[in-house]
């Protein structure tokens, strides 16, 4: 196997948190919004002088300079949001950017060529948002999911489940 990149955890998720921050990291300008823009905008349609291509023949799934990009497209796949970006590494490093939900996502495996374990957490992270989004719609009163990672001891696999719904209060 070759390719890659070194790096820490730490690293890499601050590096994926500038990019969330268009650039800025500990109130440090590091890029210009504009190039983050550019980083993370769909490139195939300038590359191929076409606008129906996608990246695994996926509507919706573009290519940018940092790997995939969803744009809206009527046949998007369902776990997928406008917007959002990211890529999943071969030897089990992914990683999601929505700058709409404000969130970065970064997971590792040990289990090359399945990225399973990142599309699980990001349905999660998803669930837990809709979840606050509808305590927060009830005017405070309401409910959120709880989960944490799973460890299994065959293989290493891992998986989000939810553990239990706890009553929610959100404050004005």
């Amino acid at each position: 196997m070759t390719g890659g990149m070194v790096s820490t955890a730490k690293d890499y998720s601050r590096f994926l948190l500038m990019l969330l921050q268009k650039g800025e990291l500990d109130g440090t300008r590091v890029l210009r919004s504009e190039t983050v823009d550019l980083l993370r905008s769909n490139l195939l349609p300038r590359a191929t002088g076409r606008e129906d291509v996608w990246t695994f023949d996926s509507p919706g799934v573009g290519l940018g300079l940092l790997g995939s990009v969803s744009v809206d497209h009527p046949d998007l796949d369902e776990a997928l949001r406008p917007g959002e970006y990211g890529w999943g590494g071969m030897a089990g490093t992914a990683w999601t950017n929505d700058p709409h939900e404000d969130f970065m996502l970064l997971s590792f495996s040990l289990v090359a060529f399945d990225l399973s374990t990142e599309e699980v957490l990001r349905a999660g992270v998803r669930k837990s948002i809709a979840d606050f989004r509808k305590c927060q719609e009830s005017k405070g009163v309401g409910f959120a999911t709880l989960g944490r990672l799973h460890h299994f001891p065959k293989g290493l696999q891992t998986c989000w489940a939810a553990d239990e719904v706890i009553p929610c209060t959100v404050q004005a």
